[in-house]
Parts: structure tokens; sequence; C-alpha cells
């Protein structure tokens, strides 16, 4: 077995290395029905008893796929039936979950997937659940990792253990894992979305690892390299900026950073710290360009720059602030371009407005982003800030409501409310900038002309 499968060794190899699993230990396995989850499954049935660990069945339907989603899920209930061991199955409405959050697809089915696991632990009393991920899926994450935001963080790519999530495929490829399971007769389940190159990781996967191979057929195997040195080198960067953050305190929800501490510090663990404490504050990373516009603040270029959520960073005295600064003077009223970019100064931030034709966008849908019925709209728009006595009818109610009780019950902080862009046709209120529209100018389905309006930083712009 060993020398028909070098990669086994490399699979237990890892599991002892990273300590994967205690013995006594109750271990989720998530099985999707694809061979990368069968073949990880198969790995470790055949050595729960020699590992001293046991084993449950996890398997999660995402409502995406209708009868197949269906199929996946009878076929792993037969494979955990077959193997004798308990299954945990679950079922979730990704589609319309995506829509309230306003996030893509595969952003809505990793949140309830991680939802989902988090419940079979409480239930089932879990140390562990083990994935997947091969390396194949780490080269494709390091790709993703460098196309969307870059930074030695994103190209570390998947941990092989976080908390309790382990990976014991990680550096096995996915020829090695389809190889195995077909000389080993095991039965899997074809996903027929992992073929659609809508999704960023199918095109990396079908299109530029295949393309990049062109210029080095190693390639997959130095991105892995490079995966690895980022990863422990991030280890030991985390532990001193660990140490650093002891510097750091809060007030009223604010961070608050002594300026000499963190101008003595190197410039990557200084970027470091900030994102780590960025995160306590807000779940999306700084971006490169946030990063460099708070060093400019550190070093005394510029007074204050805003941040991803509404939060800003400015300097008071010899310490630097994090966090929701007091409201100044609200918006003034302008005329909003259609299309164009109307630039918001006092809140440093832009609305850009486009036209489309044809069917309601479903990529890049955020809180930022409104979809408004381009025919119900009466030009020219204007923005501005709120007034007392402002109404409007939030997207999936028929009354109306004040703005004022819409703001409580959102617990928009009282200093930011003035901040709020409003954007009017006529005298009406059509959306409520990064919160709501108003179902009354509401784009559906059956939209001809769609205007797709953003709220942006200014900071993107620089």
């Amino acid at each position: 077995m060993r020398t028909e499968f070098p990669f086994i060794a490399r699979f237990e190899e890892t599991v002892e290395e990273f300590g994967m699993f205690r013995e006594g230990e109750q271990v989720g396995v998530a099985v999707s029905g694809g061979v990368d989850s069968v073949v990880l499954l198969h790995l470790l049935w055949e050595r729960q008893s020699r590992w001293r660990i046991s084993l449950h069945v996890l398997h999660l339907n995402h409502g995406i796929r209708g009868k197949e989603a269906e199929r996946d899920e009878r076929f792993v209930r037969g494979l955990a039936e077959g193997l004798s061991l308990p299954f945990f199955g679950g079922k979730v409405d990704v589609p319309s979950y995506r829509r309230e959050r306003r996030i893509s697809l595969e952003e809505a089915a990793r949140e309830l997937r991680y939802r989902f696991f988090q419940q079979a632990r409480e239930a089932l009393g879990l140390g562990k659940v083990a994935l997947g991920h091969t390396a194949d899926d780490q080269v494709e994450t390091v790709l993703m990792g460098l196309l969307r935001r870059g930074g030695s963080k994103a190209l570390k790519g998947i941990p092989l253990v976080r908390e309790f999530y382990v990976r014991p495929l990680l550096k096995v490829w996915r020829e090695e894992v389809e190889e195995y399971a077909r000389k080993q007769g095991l039965p899997f389940v074809e996903d027929s979305t992992n073929l659609k190159v809508a999704f960023l990781r199918n095109r990396i996967r079908h299109e530029l690892i295949p393309y990049l191979e062109s210029y080095n057929p190693r390639i997959k195997e130095r991105l892995l390299a490079l995966s690895e040195i980022l990863r422990e080198e991030d280890e030991f960067l985390e532990g001193i900026v660990e140490e650093a953050e002891r510097e750091v305190k809060e007030r009223e929800g604010v961070k608050v950073f002594p300026l000499p501490f963190l101008r003595s510090l190197h410039p990557a663990i200084r970027g470091r710290l900030l994102q780590r404490v960025f995160l306590r504050l807000h779940p999306s990373p700084l971006s490169f360009e946030h990063l460099r516009r708070l060093q400019e603040v550190i070093g005394g270029k510029r007074r204050a720059c805003g941040l991803p959520g509404g939060l800003r960073a400015w300097r008071e005295g010899e310490e630097l602030w994090i966090g929701r600064e007091r409201a100044t003077a609200p918006l003034k009223e302008r005329p909003l371009r259609v299309p164009g970019t109307t630039p918001l100064e006092e809140i440093g931030s832009v609305i850009e407005a486009e036209v489309l034709e044809g069917p309601l966008p479903v990529e890049g849908l955020t809180p930022d982003v409104a979809l408004l019925d381009y025919e119900k709209l009466r030009l020219p728009l204007r923005v501005r800030g709120p007034k007392e006595g402002d109404r409007f009818v939030p997207s999936g109610m028929r009354g109306e409501k004040k703005l004022q009780d819409f703001f409580v019950d959102l617990k928009v902080p009282r200093c930011r409310r003035s901040q709020v862009p409003l954007v009017l046709s006529g005298e009406e209120i059509c959306w409520v900038g990064g919160l709501r529209v108003n179902e009354r100018f509401k784009a559906h389905g059956e939209t001809r002309r769609v205007l797709r309006l953003r709220l942006r930083l200014l900071i993107d712009y620089a």
C-alpha cells in the first residue's frame, strides 16, 4: 500500500507533525461526496483504530443544486452506513442567505458551512473537524489571495490547523487522491458547479494554472512551497505582534496606540499590528492603500484617514486613535451624477452611478451597493445628509418609517447619523447610503433598466 501510494506516508506524517488528533477524540469528517472528501474519510476510517479516534460523517446540503444536491446527500448517507459510521446532516438555503447579506454565493456558502460545523461540534462533542482540502486547493487559494489582496498573509494560504479544523490532505495533490480512489474502487460524485468558470476559483483551476504551467510546469510545487515558507514566517512574526499589542489600549470602543511606540516598530511589524487590531473592530482586513494612509497619519503627513466599515484613524496629540470619530458637519446637498462619480468630501467617500441594461447583477452585492429601478426615478437625483422628519419605506417593508427610528433599529451610532448619505428622487429618499434602498424604487427581476449605485471611500481613488 505504501509503495503503491507514496502520498500516504506524507498524509500520516502531516497528521503526526501537527498533532491533528488526540487519542479518544471525536472527529467529524466533512464529506461533500466528491473524491477529495471520500478519500479523506476512507483513509481516516482505516486508521481510526490505530489512532484511537471516533469518526462522524458530516454533510451539508447547500440548497443550490436541487436534485443533484439531494443525490449527494443520499450518497454520503449511504457511504456512512456502509462504513458503520454515524451521519450528521443539515440543509440550508444559501441563495436566500446571499441575498439577505448581499454577499457572493461563495461567501454565503462558506459562512453557512462553518456555522453547520459549529453546530455539529456542539451536538456531537467533536474535538476536531477534518476537511478534505488538497495541495491543489492550497495553490488555488494562494493565487486567489494574490489576485484579491496580496500580502504575505493572503499568500500563506489555508492553514493546516486552525482552532479545531484540520486538513490532513493539504500536502497531497488532487491527482494522487484521484488515482487512489480509482485503484481502490472508491465511489464518489461529481459537483457540476466545479466546471463553471463563473466562479473565480474555477477560472483559476481551469484557466490560470494551465496557463502558468506553460511557463513553468512545476508552478504548483513552487506556489505550495511559497505558502509553507510564508506560513512559518507568519507564525514567527505573529508572536512579535502579539507582544506589541499589549501597548494598545481601548477607550470607549476606540483603539488607542502610543505614537512613539508605533514609530519605533519596524514597518512590517507596525503594519501587522495595525491589521491585527483593526480586525478586532471590523471583519474585513485593511487594504494596502488603507495601511499606506495609516502610515501617513502616524508619520504626521495627515491628521486622519477613512477606513472600511465607517471607521476612521486620527491623531490626538501623541496617540493614534482608530474607531468611530465624533460627527462633523452634516452632508451638504448636491446633484448626483448619473452616470458618473459624485464626491462626498465631508465623509471621505464617493458615490458611483451606472445604468445597466438587462437582468439584475448577482455578483459584488454588498450593503454599499444599491440596485434601483431606473424608470421609477425622477431625475436629476440629489444627495444630502439626513434632516428632521425624513421618512422612507425600507426594502422589504410596506409602510413608511421615520429615518430616525430606522437608525435606532439598526443601531447606527448617533455620532454617525449626520454622515449617512441620502439619495433623493424628487423629494423621496430612494437610498439610505450603505444601509437600505426604498422599497418603492427597488429593482426587481422584471426591471429593464437598473441604476447601480455604489458608496466607496475616497481612499480607493488615491
